[in-house]
């Protein structure tokens, strides 16, 4: 016999609810966000330094949970961060200037996104659409400031998804995400899944 936290059995039971319910019973279970966090500020990696921490911290936090292997090199980054509209979006702790967040957003290009290696065919039906399409990913928090809350990963959202549909002009913005938390993107921030595990 299987044993089931409880966490596990209250997002069972939670997930066969009735879509309308879920949603009500969502935002009635999920704390206020803190939109002023005294000592982090938010903002797009400008400097080599910024962007060499990002890396690092995305790097760190990929093989402490085991999303990559250790390699020869501390970075995980992308191709497509080079491209000119790509950003990085950082937290950073005002009193000792360290980068304790970061994510990025890829616009759809001729290179293509980090995600057609595994989801092509997906992305080319929104393509096909006529529908232009910006990625999210390289998303890191170190462990030690995520004070048990969800405040930086959304603000940091928050900030992604104003650029991507403001700035870039997206009309979709796509994840991907390992299996384990599909159902925060899916019933917090209401993604809509469009490829198989």
């Amino acid at each position: 016999m299987k044993f089931m936290n409880k966490n596990f059995i209250k997002r069972k039971i939670y997930k066969n609810l009735p879509c309308g319910i879920r949603l009500k019973a969502l935002r009635f279970l999920l704390p206020a966000m803190n939109l002023e966090l005294d000592n982090i500020i938010f903002r797009t990696a400008a400097t080599p330094e910024d962007y060499l921490a990002a890396f690092n911290l995305v790097y760190k936090v990929f093989v402490r949970t085991g999303y990559t292997k250790p390699g020869p090199t501390p970075f995980r980054l992308a191709p497509q961060h080079c491209h000119p509209d790509s950003r990085i979006f950082v937290g950073m702790c005002k009193d000792s200037g360290k980068i304790i967040y970061s994510v990025s957003i890829f616009p759809d290009s001729d290179k293509g996104l980090p995600m057609d290696m595994e989801f092509r065919e997906q992305l080319d039906a929104l393509r096909s659409q006529g529908r232009f399409i910006a990625e999210a990913g390289h998303l890191a928090a170190d462990p030690e400031f995520k004070m048990n809350t969800m405040n930086i990963p959304m603000l940091g959202n928050k900030i992604l998804y104003q650029y991507a549909t403001q700035y870039l002009g997206a009309d979709d913005i796509v994840i991907t995400t390992h299996p384990r938390h599909c159902w925060v993107y899916e019933d917090l921030l209401l993604f809509e899944r469009i490829g198989q595990i």
